[in-house]
């Protein structure tokens, strides 16, 4: 109780924890640093009425990965949002969160291949994403389980920064 009385006091905001269920993948043992999540920059500011529309590019190196067709926010996705000094910002309203997608057959997931990337269209309403309007840098979490691994496999990889215009 101390403690907290302090960080109010102090004005020190506590750390905004980043989390995500993590979505179905398989890939070969020791490919694990062998995606490359490359966020693309929006043309226009974002409106905090609208939708925010963001494009990723999932590209592998090596050994083919197989990904889950349910990956998205809150479902192997995870916004890391940054005001421009570099501090994680809470949204202005934590997002509703997804279960998880039921278990799929190898045949059922997205292959991705060496020189075949997957584009995925990450799409979630402003509000589970930025406190409000502003400028922010912004960058992906990738969250996957391998589950035909023994013992399941959990990896994590962050896309490149990308610097958004958050408009009321």
């Amino acid at each position: 109780m101390l403690a907290m009385a302090v960080v109010l006091a102090l004005g020190i905001e506590a750390p905004v924890a980043l989390w995500t269920v993590p979505a179905q993948a398989e890939w070969a043992s020791g490919d694990e640093h062998h995606l490359n999540v490359r966020l693309e920059r929006p043309d226009t500011a974002i409106s905090m009425r609208g939708e925010v529309q963001l494009r990723a590019v999932l590209a592998v190196q090596g050994s083919a990965f197989r990904i889950s067709r349910f990956l998205k926010p809150t479902g192997g996705i995870a916004f890391d949002v940054m005001d421009m000094q570099g501090r994680r910002v809470a949204p202005l309203e934590p997002p509703a969160t997804s279960p998880p997608a039921p278990p799929q057959s190898s045949d059922g997931l997205t292959v991705v291949r060496p020189g075949q990337p997957m584009t995925l269209q990450v799409a979630e309403f402003p509000r589970w994403v930025f406190p409000g309007p502003g400028r922010y840098r912004v960058r992906l979490l990738v969250s996957l389980m391998n589950i035909a691994a023994t013992p399941a496999r959990y990896q994590q990889w962050f896309s490149n920064t990308v610097t958004v215009d958050v408009i009321d």
